[in-house]
């Protein structure tokens, strides 16, 4: 049911890139959980295609279903071509700035004041016209273009200081709590799909309230607890 409740909420919102996040973390979670038992792991995930090929089929409309498949492979087989959509467009665009302010970067959330310079207007890729927006869509180059090599070097230091932190207390720790903050963390920070403005204020809470309660310590009594009443 919760599984349900969390991808048609996702789906509704139109968001692509945290579908697929959903979907891949939770088969890693089973896979992780269940890699002792084959045929049950295989079972569930078996369910899981089952479940979303019927929400595909029955409950959504023809106007979703065109956008979720017709538009997505049709990115897929363009891949090659990721410059020239309207991301790329941004990722190109910010990686310049970046070449232009290497150590300190342009600012603080100052990408979208910058984009709209002429200079950025001749980069290669078919939808420059569409490079600006208020951020390029993603943390790493967001960081890179508007604080620079110095603080981008700061940034992905804090984020393995997270994932050390976790693994510090692996022991300690009930393997489903652990398995869930390790892949938390890495959906938040996975750096191949485009995300949101690391500096949103939305955003921000989101993440830094999953980030302290995955990075903090839970004795094992609370772990039991916590799994007790998840039963």
């Amino acid at each position: 049911i919760l599984f349900i409740s969390c991808f048609m909420g996702l789906i509704l919102s139109g968001e692509i890139a945290a579908i697929i996040l959903f979907l891949f973390s939770n088969l890693i979670f089973l896979f992780l959980i269940f890699f002792s038992n084959i045929k049950k792991l295989l079972y569930i995930i078996f369910g899981f295609i089952l479940i979303i090929l019927i929400l595909f089929n029955y409950v959504l409309t023809d106007k979703f279903r065109d956008r979720y498949l017709t538009s997505t492979f049709d990115d897929i087989k363009s891949f090659d071509n990721f410059i020239d959509s309207h991301y790329g467009a941004h990722y190109i665009t910010a990686y310049n700035i970046f070449l232009d302010y290497p150590f300190l970067g342009v600012g603080q959330n100052n990408y979208r004041n910058l984009c709209s310079d002429k200079k950025y207007s001749s980069l290669n890729s078919l939808r420059i016209k569409d490079r600006c927006s208020t951020h390029p869509h993603n943390y790493y180059i967001q960081i890179l273009s508007d604080l620079g090599i110095l603080n981008f070097f700061i940034f992905v230091f804090l984020i393995c200081t997270f994932f050390l932190k976790i693994f510090i207390h692996k022991k300690e720790t009930h393997k489903i709590i652990f398995y869930g903050k390790l892949i938390t963390l890495i959906v938040i920070f996975w750096p191949l799909l485009p995300t949101g403005s690391f500096y949103n204020n939305w955003l921000s809470v989101v993440n830094w309230l999953i980030i302290s309660l995955s990075i903090c310590k839970i004795d094992k009594n609370y772990s039991d607890k916590l799994l007790s009443f998840l039963k």
